[in-house]
């Protein structure tokens, strides 16, 4: 029987190499990844969550300053456009992000909370973005507030199920499908719980250049695929 696909995690790799490849700006490279996100957003439109992961901890901090500054500037200004322009209210989708975000400079959470806060009544799918985000970390934080809880008495011993934990993470679903652009095959330390059922597809093509062509591969591949979950 064929399943359906309801969610989709994208690592979108290779913004930096397409700039090099094609002899433009960082800034160019960047904003035309932005440009294919909004794409890959159209293209599914029948799926009800899609996920990507847009900055890394380890980005967060092994990124020169000029590049991160030169990052958060295109995500304020897509904000701002995707706000003036009413794209996501039109496409039904409602915005929310993932990770540390703390770490963020302050004017871009400021942007952040702003289009959360205008898309939270879009019902019809949801886009999540993660920012500062590290796997490794997110169990680890999970893990941290179950055994605060257990040792502050909020919790006893049988509310500690697998469930209960997963409600934890900052990113709780567990997607379908993942794909990762760039030629890279590893996930990276993206959803390291979450995608230990997902169907894994490594595209050869860098962010930018991702087509319609190559999405539709990914969700044929992923319409071929078998889920056995341990039968």
């Amino acid at each position: 029987m064929k399943r359906v696909l309801k969610s989709i995690a994208i690592i979108p790799d290779g913004n930096r190499r397409y700039a090099r490849k094609r002899s433009i700006s960082i800034a160019q490279a960047y904003a035309r990844g932005f440009e294919k996100a909004r794409e890959v957003l159209r293209w599914s439109e029948r799926v009800p969550s899609i996920a990507f992961w847009a900055l890394s901890l380890d980005n967060l901090a092994k990124r020169g300053a000029l590049e991160k500054r030169i990052l958060f500037s295109q995500m304020k200004r897509n904000i701002a456009r995707a706000l003036e322009s009413n794209e996501l209210r039109d496409l039904g989708v409602r915005v929310r992000f993932f990770g540390k975000l703390d770490l963020l400079p302050r004017d871009l959470r400021d942007a952040l909370e702003k289009v959360e806060n205008a898309t939270k009544n879009n019902s019809k799918r949801t886009a999540s973005i993660g920012l500062a985000y590290g796997g490794k970390e997110e169990v680890f934080e999970a893990a941290r507030s179950f055994a605060l809880d257990l040792k502050n008495g909020s919790l006893n011993e049988r509310q500690l199920t697998p469930t209960a934990f997963e409600q934890r993470l900052w990113y709780a679903e567990s997607p379908d499908l993942v794909i990762r652009t760039g030629r890279v095959q590893r996930l990276s330390g993206f959803l390291p719980l979450q995608a230990g059922y997902s169907e894994l597809y490594f595209s050869q093509k860098l962010w930018p250049e991702f087509s319609r062509g190559d999405y539709d591969a990914a969700i044929e591949f992923f319409n071929q695929s078998e889920a056995r979950y341990g039968k």
